[in-house]
């Protein structure tokens, strides 16, 4: 749900936090896997 919320504001945010790129491949992530994908791949990493 956390990619859904965020989903409109999302590439102003990780244009914002993008300092490693880990947040634009969530991004694309979400895109294309979707929302649960993502939050579990975001659960995953540290």
């Amino acid at each position: 749900m956390l990619c859904r919320l965020l989903g409109h504001k999302w590439s102003a945010w990780q244009r914002q936090r993008s300092w490693d790129g880990s947040h634009d491949f969530l991004f694309r992530h979400c895109t294309r896997q979707g929302c649960l994908a993502t939050e579990k791949k975001a659960a995953d990493s540290p």
